[in-house]
């Protein structure tokens, strides 16, 4: 009965989203990409370094070369979810890839997914990628800001991807249930037997 009570839940809330279709949109050398998107829909935004962008050195927050791009993502409504992209230098090289994306703001035209927060300090979050569900139909725009940096990043690309939430251990559910059942049945009858048994002791 105990399994049975433990693995019901655990199936009923496990879960993963899959995703069913991508479609893409890319600019070059450009600071500013757009999409079409649907509520539901998860933005990914990717940005690949531009011409002449070059690490900054160590700080309190980043103990590590580093250079923040500032992003905005601008839903259909006007509001915008902000993040600074931390570029992280690869070491023995100058070259520049993606680390980690602060959110900075958010006016609730993207949410967050939980699994995309990778740490968190002191009430500073950070995600493994500029990515969120969308909450509205319509365009959404992908600005990074000229502060910071020389030049427009290389390749900006956006991905709309089409997802839907699986249950992959439903199955269990059945199972569970006749554990728990059945362990209910035999925690009766066991009680009950053994206070047959303590009856008829106490009236020898």
């Amino acid at each position: 009965m105990v399994i049975g009570l433990v693995v019901t839940p655990w199936a009923a809330i496990s879960r993963r989203k899959i995703v069913l279709s991508t479609e893409k949109w890319e600019v070059t050398n450009e600071l500013e990409v757009t999409g079409n998107f649907s509520e539901g829909n998860r933005l990914n935004l990717t940005i690949s370094c531009g011409r002449y962008w070059f690490a900054e050195p160590r700080t309190d927050e980043f103990q590590f070369p580093h250079l923040p791009v500032y992003v905005s993502i601008v839903d259909p409504k006007g509001g915008k979810t902000n993040f600074t992209a931390i570029f992280a230098q690869v070491p023995n090289t100058e070259a520049l890839q993606f680390f980690i994306a602060k959110p900075t703001s958010n006016d609730e035209g993207l949410t967050i997914e939980e699994d995309n927060l990778v740490a968190k300090k002191n009430e500073t979050v950070y995600c493994g990628a500029i990515s969120g569900i969308v909450n509205y139909n319509g365009v959404y725009r992908a600005v990074v800001s000229h502060v910071g940096i020389p030049t427009p990043p290389a390749i900006l690309r956006v991905y709309k991807q089409l997802i839907k939430m699986d249950y992959p251990h439903l199955f269990v559910i059945p199972i569970g249930g006749t554990l728990i059942v059945s362990g209910a049945a035999l925690s009766i009858r066991a009680t009950k037997r053994h206070k047959h048994k303590r009856q008829r002791r106490n009236r020898k």
